[in-house]
């Protein structure tokens, strides 16, 4: 039964996309107010306008060409809706028109904007992919209307960097329940990546944004530097985010097992929207599920990845029971930690360890300055004798480092490792007073036991080592050898950065090892990230540097989390179910994604937003002594008609009439002489209800006869031109009232288990 009421639910959001594409680019109109833009017929312009302006008090302000389109201003209390039909009316106007409004789109000046294009795609090559135009949410028109969020949302992740500079100023405090301290640290970076997604911030002229520009960004962790964590903490996750009164969370993660305990957590806070991701097994979850996405709550949107090309993402799991609609996460951009990159230890013996080599350094100076400053911190003198251990897997990466010493003037001997074999023994390298040990691009043997035991031997006895390579603490990163004799922790394998800044005695020093502009040098592409342990940071990636491309539903997520923190916000009224209902109601129908998702289709955050807002612009006119009309601007693009209220004097207002979507006009034909009446007006959809338009009253001439009844009769509708709605006008209020009855009578009771 649930899969035949998905597909109802998908057939009829066809029919509306289907017949609403006339209406899903409208904006909120914005014109002058006191004035139009006037085109009249050239062969009687002059007699025209004299007359016309003559009659209705208008005036000439200024004339725009020589085809008679003119600049009118209005007399005073005549609204602009009005004085539009009143020319329009004139058999020797052409057109007339507002004076509208006209502003730059809101497109921030971050540097990598042109990478999100999951905000504005126009087809542009993204990380070596391009796209289709329009594949995208439609940010860029959002943003024109709404761009920062008062909402909170929790990121329940392996936490955040906190001093990221594009995020750090929309965090709001949060907790880290794997360390249980108030410090959500990201050792991971997916964090991270995720609140950028959020909510980095927007116009900053530095990196990227979010899909909010500001917001408040809670970072909870509970998945540690792996990526793993515990029920137990998310669920304690939830209830302190509950506790701070978040209404939004962000759950990028899955698991196959079903916990009950987290089942009936989520359903337990029916206040908070929980967006979690669909995950990544290219599976069919309702058959193969996956969790939270596959529990069957309301207060849950499960969100799958679709691509550049509006395709659904080949990892992407599905389902049109459990999925609900898909998001851009394929090449995503945003940011992450800035991770140290080079530690020194001063204690019973110095080292200096750097996760990348002298190979991978852009510029001669560069590396002579590196290599220097960590002999001075060695305190190795000219006089003293250098070992270098070439143990880069049989590359021939030595060259770099024999150069740097012969120009810094040092003496020193080459010790070559065979490929897979151990290093010089504690016996020979204690003849040394430093030893300079690389190991290059290898990322297995890196130090085999034989030379972790050497090694320790050799410092045990006053030695001096400078260790480089890209892969040292993913080989033995988890050895005490690596924590207690290096005094390191590896944290996670490809740091991404291309640009480390040098801290402590390493300051000033900047280091570039971006591949595509090496001079020469050997490249790495998997930094390790690392934290010091009982020792100092002398390298940190970059903060210009500290963003990276990722791809998952756990991408996708953040970006519907993102488009919730906006539309709660815009429309702060709103319900759970309103806000849910709205993001998936406004979803852009796709082909590709028809049967796969319960929407079959991707989130649009320009149509949410501009879903139901507002009528403006209510006027009415008295036509005769039982007619009024009723005109309004329809600011919305995703309504199913508009309700006309009306009440009498200090009366309650009550519904008279209701139009279909797109209708600007109603005629009331039953008011009655000697009264008193005030207008309002506003849209609804399947969702609920815009605000309302401003009020109107009208007083009626004459004594009172009786009767003046409201009523709501659709037949009484009249357009501008006093035609009576056809059957097309009937189907468009009936299609929605099925939907309602549909909705409310299978699809929302389905979820609810």
């Amino acid at each position: 039964m649930r899969k035949d009421i998905a597909v109802v639910f998908f057939l009829f959001l066809f029919i509306i996309t289907a017949c609403g594409d006339n209406v899903s680019k409208k904006r909120i109109s914005s014109y002058k107010e006191g004035e139009l833009i006037v085109k009249f017929k050239s062969s009687r312009e002059e007699v025209v306008r004299t007359s016309i302006h003559n009659r209705i008090g208008g005036k000439v302000i200024e004339k725009l060409n020589d085809k008679g389109l003119m600049r009118i201003g209005l007399p005073d209390r005549m609204s602009v809706i009005e004085a539009v039909r009143i020319f329009n009316q004139e058999p020797d106007v052409e057109y007339a028109e507002p004076n509208y409004k006209v502003k730059i789109t809101a497109i921030p000046d971050d540097y990598y904007f042109e990478d999100l294009w999951a905000f504005n795609n126009h087809g542009q090559l993204v990380n070596g992919v391009s796209g289709t135009n329009d594949a995208d949410i439609d940010a860029v028109e959002a943003w024109d209307i709404i761009k920062n969020s008062d909402v909170t949302v929790a990121v329940i992740d392996t936490g955040v960097d906190s001093n990221h500079p594009d995020i750090r100023l929309n965090l709001v405090e949060g907790y880290d329940f794997i360390d249980n301290d108030k410090d959500p640290d990201d050792l991971n970076g997916h964090g991270t990546h995720v609140a950028g997604i959020i909510g980095a911030i927007g116009n900053n002229n530095i990196g990227v944004t979010g899909v909010c520009w500001n917001i408040k960004i809670m970072p909870i962790k509970v998945l540690d530097e792996n990526g793993e964590g515990y029920i137990s903490d998310i669920i304690k996750a939830i209830e302190f985010a509950k506790s701070k009164n978040v209404l939004i969370i962000n759950m990028s993660f899955s698991g196959t097992d079903y916990s009950k305990a987290f089942y009936d957590e989520i359903k337990a806070h029916p206040e908070m929207l929980f967006v979690v991701a669909a995950g990544n097994s290219s599976a069919n979850i309702d058959s193969e599920p996956e969790y939270p996405a596959g529990f069957d709550l309301n207060n849950i949107i499960s969100v799958a990845a679709s691509d550049q090309n509006d395709q659904l993402a080949s990892f992407s799991n599905y389902g049109t029971s459990s999925v609900d609609v898909a998001a851009p996460g394929v090449n995503i951009l945003s940011t992450i930690p800035s991770f140290i990159t080079g530690i020194a230890y001063d204690g019973s013996y110095k080292l200096v360890y750097i996760a990348f080599g002298l190979e991978v350094v852009k510029g001669f100076d560069t590396r002579k300055e590196l290599l220097q400053k960590a002999l001075v911190f060695l305190n190795v003198s000219k006089s003293d004798k250098i070992l270098v251990v070439d143990d880069d897997g049989g590359l021939n990466l030595e060259g770099y480092y024999k150069q740097m010493l012969d120009v810094l003037g040092f003496n020193y001997d080459v010790f070559t490792v065979d490929i897979n074999s151990n290093g010089p023994d504690s016996n020979l390298m204690i003849d040394y007073k430093c030893v300079i040990w690389f190991t290059g691009n290898t990322y297995q043997n890196t130090l085999t036991l034989v030379d972790q035991s050497n090694i320790q031997a050799f410092l045990n006895n006053g030695g001096r080592l400078f260790l480089a390579g890209q892969d040292i603490g993913y080989d033995i990163g988890e050895s005490d050898f690596y924590k207690n004799v290096l005094h390191a922790i590896y944290v996670t394998d490809d740091a991404n950065g291309s640009f480390f800044t040098g801290l402590d005695f390493m300051s000033g020093v900047r280091v570039d090892v971006n591949y595509l502009q090496m001079d020469n040098a050997d490249y790495t592409r998997f930094v390790d990230a690392i934290k010091p342990n009982g020792s100092i940071p002398i390298f940190y990636i970059s903060y210009d540097d500290a963003y990276q491309f990722l791809m998952g539903t756990s991408m996708s997520a953040p970006i519907v989390s993102g488009i919730a923190g906006l539309l709660w916000s815009y429309y702060d009224y709103f319900s759970v179910d309103q806000v849910k209902g709205t993001i998936l109601l406004t979803a852009d129908g796709k082909f590709s994604l028809q049967g796969k998702l319960l929407t079959g289709g991707r989130v649009n955050l320009f149509k949410a937003i501009t879903s139901l807002v507002a009528p403006s612009g209510l006027t009415v006119n008295l036509e005769s002594s039982n007619e009024a009309e009723i005109r309004w601007i329809d600011n919305s693009s995703a309504e199913d008609g508009f309700n006309i209220e009306r009440k009498e004097s200090n009366g309650r207002y009550k519904v008279i009439a209701s139009v279909g979507a797109g209708r600007t006009d109603y005629i009331d034909s039953s008011i009655s002489k000697g009264r008193s009446y005030t207008y309002r007006v506003r849209a609804f959809n399947s969702v609920g209800y815009s605000r309302y338009s401003n009020e109107v009253s009208i007083n009626i001439p004459g004594k009172s006869g009786g009767g003046g009844g409201g009523g709501c009769s659709i037949a009484e509708g009249r357009d501008i031109y006093g035609n009576s709605f056809d059957i097309l006008n009937i189907l468009v209020f009936l299609i929605p009232v099925l939907y309602i009855f549909v909705y409310k009578k299978f699809l929302r009771g389905s979820r609810a288990n």
